[in-house]
């Protein structure tokens, strides 16, 4: 009774009312009821609904002589209360806001999205409610977007148009709630929507509306120039309010405070950018606000009328700016259809020189673009300049080429800087030169041929007493690969009227010589020539001459900065971007393997006779075995004695965007080569032995399908299924003995051509580690190979795995004589499938046949598990176990004979598996 009583009440007084609320699990303690003459304390219930719940009430001895009561609680379903739509979920019900200063709470919960409703903020609708406003006067409106509750993407849009299918967007935004300006205009009714991502009960969100009362009555225009005063007056938006004080800021500074109209504040600031203005003011007890307006001042010679006057000289004159804040006018040139585009900015100077000399013009980050003419609307381009590679085109009617022109005495020349690299940095140097050094066989040369300058100028220049040279040669350190100029050497030349330098370059690459010409007055102009040498070998009357009693050497070489003439055979069936030439005459007849030993593979190599490019015969070639490691493209070769030869080595890299990764350049190969050696080795020595590793083989189709042979598979521990997943890693094991197998390269996934690639399904569960080859190993040597997989969630490597009682597995060991790349590469064909089994201890230990004896010794037959070692033990009473053999069951059956002697007249033996 009195439990009955306790359950009555609880069911009543607490279950009913929260299980409804809460169907799961519910677990609580609560103060017992005093029932009677009886008081219970400890109150504790724990359990599911449906299922057994335990009821303990009572003191401490109540509990022991009376123990507890089990009652079951059945299930109560849940009350489910219907979703019901906001009014305003419809753009037709848009709730009607009126005022100047609105706040108003909604929510998203249980709303839609219509058909035809437009994205906001770039996302589509998903649940949003509508708003209407008509503004009462013209003044900038800000609406915020608060979300008290909810933290999540909500968005905002604002509208014009009395359909949803055509409005027209007022504002641009994307951030979840934040603030949105726009200008609003007297009478137009604005559609506000406000969508989200989430709409379960209780999304709500507070919406403001705010027009300040104050407006920016004057200037008419935002954009002004840095260092330019501007005078800005603050009035009232409607007319009909007499505005008593008012107070401006820039930002949080302040300008002053004004107590009489008209509201006016002045503005100069030095530097180029954009500020926010801001104002607030009283009319008797009310405060009226200006909504912030954004005035850009862009750079001081942003405007062709305002371009910055270049003074004479100019001797190594260097400007530095930078585009941030900078525009386009419209009367402006079009630099280029890229810079057409939204966010250019142009800066202006000018220049009116004085002498007829030559000009340097360089340009470090932005184009510049060099006119002449009186306006905007005349003016004509004479000249482009590009950072590191200048075009030019002279006017005098003189073209000097590497970025220098000549000047028109008492001619104006505009120069404009165009970037879209507001964030960096620019500058340009700009430097009449009266003399200038110039090669005297023109801008290229090869390493180890002197290369002569000479210093020239103008005839009515004052020759200079002395010329400063400094050499210096490009490099690009990694990572960023940055043209940097690292000097080599100083030297100082006294002998006037003329100057002229003879060197020899030592290595390839890309050099500038700078000239500082020193005159009696002190004064100095700078010069600069940009040269490429390139490698010494690097024509075909050039080639490097090979001794001739030479038949066994090593020779470095380069291809970064080699090119190729016009006439050269074709590479197999490409036409050579880069080559080296040697010759060689051998005093003896001899047989050579030639090869190209460097990085990623050896380069294409052709071996030809004859005497001129013209008349040349292909005696060997390499075609077609090269670019994959790890073939080195061996030539074989039998030299005739007094014959000459021409070897020539092959880059195929292009040599346009000679330090750039080509889009058609493959990213496995490096784009710079470097210790590259081209050897000499006897024809008796063995090639190194290749295998490829891979459990699947492709053939080309007539019809450019691809015919894959799978000789090999990872199969699931139910034996059926190939592997798909990557649950499980694989790796080759080679050695030149069975016993001695040890792993090859690194680990694969078991499903390495699985459809999570995107490659073909029908090779789930192959694996493939390319062509490799192993120490010591030669063309014909024989080669133990087998594929061992395992869980990787066992352990990263087989043995952890195993050792942890993971699912592992192994193949046959595969017996193969490895192949060469004259003699092809050998294949495990026929290496058979990995089967997946379970862990060590359940692993099929073997099944023991005999075979009967045979004079007096015992044969017998042994299946198990290929691919894995067995011990053979024997026993003559079943407890003292010694092992006889131990056996290398290769393809899962193996023969034996019990190699003792005097065996006992009842013998038992046993396998198992002990590696």
């Amino acid at each position: 009774m009195m439990f009955s009583l306790l359950f009555d009440i609880l069911v009543g007084a607490i279950f009913n009312h929260w299980w409804k609320l809460f169907p799961g699990l519910y677990k609580n303690r609560m103060n017992c009821i005093r029932v009677g003459t009886n008081h219970f304390r400890g109150l504790i219930l724990k359990s599911y609904i449906g299922v057994l719940l335990t009821l303990q009430c009572g003191t401490a001895d109540w509990l022991m002589n009376h123990g507890s009561v089990n009652v079951v609680f059945p299930p109560v379903p849940p009350v489910i209360q219907p979703c019901v739509s906001p009014g305003n979920d419809h753009f037709a019900n848009a709730q009607v806001l009126t005022g100047t200063a609105i706040s108003v709470r909604g929510s998203i919960g249980c709303a839609s999205a219509e058909v035809g409703e437009p994205d906001h903020a770039m996302q589509s609708a998903k649940f949003s409610v509508w708003y209407q406003w008509t503004a009462p006067a013209t003044d900038p409106v800000l609406v915020g977007l608060k979300l008290p509750n909810y933290s999540g993407a909500y968005r905002i849009g604002i509208y014009l148009g009395s359909e949803i299918k055509s409005l027209t967007n007022v504002i641009e935004n994307s951030s979840p709630g934040g603030e949105y300006y726009f200008n609003g205009e007297v009478g137009r009714t604005y559609s506000i929507a406000v969508d989200g991502d989430l709409n379960f009960p209780g999304s709500f969100f507070d919406l403001t509306l705010t027009m300040g009362g104050l407006r920016l009555i004057s200037p008419a225009s935002r954009k002004f120039s840095a260092g330019e005063e501007i005078q800005f007056e603050v009035g009232a938006s409607d007319p009909e309010v007499r505005i008593e004080t008012v107070e401006a800021l820039i930002g949080t500074n302040s300008l002053g405070a004004k107590s009489a109209p008209p509201f006016i504040f002045g503005y100069a600031p030095a530097l180029a950018q954009t500020v926010a203005i801001t104002a607030k003011g009283r009319a008797g007890d009310m405060e009226y606000h200006l909504l912030p307006v954004s005035l850009a001042f862009s750079p001081q010679n942003d405007a062709f009328d305002r371009a910055i006057q270049i003074t004479n000289n100019l001797v190594n004159r260097f400007f530095e700016y930078s585009t941030e804040y900078a525009t386009i006018e419209p009367d402006e040139p079009l630099y280029s259809s890229a810079e057409a585009q939204p966010g250019y900015g142009s800066l202006w100077w000018k220049w009116t020189p004085i002498h007829a000399a030559l000009t340097t013009l360089n340009s470090e980050i932005s184009d510049l673009f060099i006119y002449k003419g009186t306006a905007l609307t005349n003016l004509e381009l004479v000249a482009h300049s590009t950072p590191n590679s200048i075009q030019i085109n002279a006017w005098g009617g003189v073209s000097f080429g590497g970025g220098s022109f000549k000047n028109e005495i008492g001619s104006t020349y505009w120069f404009s800087a165009a970037s879209k690299n507001h964030f960096l940095t620019n500058a340009f140097m700009l430097s009449e030169r009266f003399h200038w050094i110039e090669g005297v066989s023109g801008t290229n040369g090869n390493v180890g041929r002197p290369f002569s300058i000479h210093l020239a100028g103008l005839a009515d220049v004052e020759a200079p007493v002395s010329l400063q040279i400094e050499l210096g040669h490009y490099v690009y350190p990694l990572p960023e690969r940055r043209k940097l100029w690292v000097s080599v050497l100083k030297t100082n030349l006294v002998n006037p009227p003329n100057f002229d330098w003879t060197w020899e370059p030592t290595e390839d690459g890309e050099f500038q010589i700078n000239a500082q010409a020193v005159y009696s007055s002190g004064e100095s102009s700078f010069s600069s020539l940009s040269l490429t040498f390139f490698e010494e070998n690097d024509s075909f009357e050039s080639a490097r001459l090979i001794d001739s009693g030479l038949s066994l050497t090593k020779l470095g070489f380069n291809t970064e900065y080699a090119t190729s003439e016009a006439g050269e055979p074709l590479t197999g069936t490409n036409v050579p971007e880069r080559s080296v030439w040697w010759r060689w005459t051998p005093d003896r007849d001899t047989n050579v393997f030639l090869k190209v030993v460097g990085d990623f593979g050896g380069l294409p190599l052709d071996v030809f006779s004859g005497d001129s490019l013209s008349n040349l015969v292909l005696q060997v070639s390499n075609a077609g075995r090269n670019f994959s490691l790890p073939f080195e493209g061996v030539v074989p070769f039998t030299a005739r004695r007094g014959e000459t030869y021409f070897i020539r080595v092959t880059d195929p890299r292009p040599t346009e965007g000679r330090f750039d990764y080509a889009f058609d350049w493959p990213l496995w190969l490096p784009t710079i080569r470097t210790n590259l050696i081209l050897t000499f080795e006897p024809r008796d020595k063995p090639l190194r032995g290749l295998l490829a590793f891979k459990t699947a083989s492709e053939g080309l189709q007539n019809d450019g399908s691809i015919d894959w042979q799978v000789f090999g598979r990872v199969i699931e521990t139910n034996g059926i299924s190939p592997v798909s997943s990557y649950d499980y890693h694989a790796q080759f094991f080679a050695g030149r003995k069975l016993t001695a197998l040890q792993p090859v390269g690194h680990l694969l996934s078991a499903s390495i051509y699985s459809a999570g690639f995107g490659v073909q399904t029908q090779l789930n569960g192959t694996i493939s580690m390319g062509v490799a080859t192993l120490p010591d190993l030669f063309s014909g040597d024989l080669v133990f190979v087998q594929v061992r997989a395992w869980d990787w969630k066992s352990g990263f490597t087989y043995e952890i795995a195993r050792n942890n009682g993971g699912v592992i597995g192994r193949s046959k060991i595969l017996e193969v004589h490895a192949g060469s790349e004259l003699t092809g590469v050998a294949s495990l064909e026929g290496i058979g499938d990995v089967r997946l089994e379970a862990p060590r201890g359940e692993f099929n230990t073997g099944i023991l046949r005999s075979l009967g004896r045979l004079r007096n010794a015992e044969r017998w037959q042994l299946t198990g598990s290929p691919g894995f070692i067995y011990s053979i033990d024997a026993s003559i009473d079943f407890s003292d176990w010694q092992s006889i053999l131990v056996l290398t069951n290769s393809n899962g059956t193996v023969s034996f004979v019990d190699p003792r002697s005097n065996l006992a007249p009842l013998l038992f033996y046993r396998s198992r598996i002990i590696d």
